[in-house]
């Protein structure tokens, strides 16, 4: 809240856009979600945001359950209490397997999930991958993601796992990766878009790479500057006419 009063950010007139992982990087993830949800905030899905909502969908899938073994009924037989009694057993089965495969990531992102509320959740589902902002001036046709995005792949194309976790391509399959022995994306993405049309480029905004810090180039912007780890939060402020201030 202090950078967006630094920024002069003002609610019904301004619009923020999150670069993802909002959660799980502080002690108050469901109340970043809340601040979030008031300010009418957009955010795009980071690998941190996909691995608790996965772990809050596989805790609340629907299992089919293997028929049960029929035994001879007495007079005072309650079908109620044994479907209840039989649910039960079955729930708590499925938790002892599921438990059982678990990592101890599992573990965090599902005790993760157990903290939001429905309403909270229902937010987060609703982030998409990738952002289409639209056309602004000096910047292209500008979109959203959290790590990464492949030059001359089309948004409805890009795998969205590396679109949440890319950090480098192999230049020579164009495939991109999550560890750093490739080559670093953003450079491929400006190198390409001084190949392409004036009217065919586009910028890129982003974070998720902390490691390699705040990277402002001319058309990928790299905002995590490693706040969670005593480095600062970083906001990029677009005008209407396109000017750009960090």
């Amino acid at each position: 809240l202090a950078l967006l009063d630094k920024a002069k950010f003002r609610a019904g007139n301004d619009h923020l856009i999150l670069t993802g992982d909002t959660i799980a990087k502080g002690p108050d993830s469901p109340g970043t979600v809340d601040v979030a949800r008031k300010l009418g905030a957009s955010c795009v899905r980071g690998n941190h945001e996909d691995r608790m909502l996965l772990a809050y969908n596989a805790m609340h899938s629907h299992h089919l359950s293997l028929p049960l073994h029929e035994e001879p009924e007495s007079p005072n037989h309650n079908d109620d209490d044994d479907d209840s009694a039989a649910a039960d057993t079955l729930a708590r089965d499925r938790d002892a397997i599921d438990e059982e495969s678990m990592t101890h990531s599992d573990f965090v992102a599902r005790r993760l999930a157990r903290s939001f509320t429905r309403p909270q959740i229902a937010y987060l589902k609703s982030c998409p991958v990738i952002l289409r902002v639209g056309l602004i001036p000096t910047m292209g046709s500008v979109a959203v993601v959290h790590a990464g995005l492949v030059p001359g792949v089309p948004l409805e194309r890009m795998d969205p796992f590396q679109a949440m976790n890319m950090r480098t391509v192999d230049l020579g399959t164009h495939v991109p990766s999550e560890d750093r022995r490739g080559y670093p994306w953003e450079r491929w993405w400006n190198f390409y878009q001084k190949k392409v049309p004036a009217d065919k480029r586009s910028t890129v905004v982003y974070g998720h790479d902390s490691k390699r810090g705040l990277n402002i180039k001319r058309w990928s912007k790299g905002l995590d500057s490693g706040c969670v780890n005593d480095g600062r939060l970083t906001a990029l402020v677009i005008r209407g006419d396109g000017r750009q201030e960090v």
